[in-house]
């Protein structure tokens, strides 16, 4: 993923789901409450969305970083 650049949901959901599979066996739905957390939408609203912007983005990479550190899902 790049900095500042609309991302389509699906492409951000598999970049995340392949880097927190070694965190965590529901990886997926890991990545897609960081999703949303990180475009500031509540769950059920995920399919409505097609692209994250770059601020969410960017956001949503620095979720995914800090949790295939370790950090836990708050």
């Amino acid at each position: 993923m790049s900095d500042r650049e609309s991302v389509a949901v699906q492409v951000a959901i598999a970049w995340a789901k392949m880097r927190l599979e070694s965190v965590t066996r529901s990886a997926e739905a890991e990545a897609r409450v960081l999703v949303c957390h990180a475009m500031g939408i509540e769950p059920g609203r995920l399919a409505l969305v097609r692209e994250i912007d770059g601020e969410a983005a960017t956001r949503f990479e620095e979720c995914v970083t800090l949790r295939a550190q370790g950090r836990p899902l708050q």
